[in-house]
């Protein structure tokens, strides 16, 4: 049926072409957010403080001006004091 709405009416084909490429870079980014962000904690359960679990020199945005690799940022480890 689409195939057919599409070939009586051509001019709606960029339309379609627009709206889903949104929608796959959306569910793109709302999966990496989900799998790689610690502020988006999905299993709480077994890791409540996943945000305490990355390294100083992890790089965690989309993109970055800054090199991570040598920053060096000591901190402390408040999961082996409780």
């Amino acid at each position: 049926m689409l195939v057919r709405y599409l070939k009586r009416y051509p001019e709606l084909i960029p339309l379609f072409v627009c709206i889903g490429a949104a929608v796959g870079g959306a569910t793109w980014f709302i999966g990496r957010s989900l799998l790689t962000h610690p502020e988006a904690a999905i299993d709480k359960k077994n890791n409540p403080y996943p945000w305490q679990r990355v390294a100083p020199n992890e790089q965690r945005k989309l993109f970055s001006t800054k090199d991570y690799s040598n920053l060096k940022h000591e901190r402390p480890d408040y999961e082996k004091e409780s």
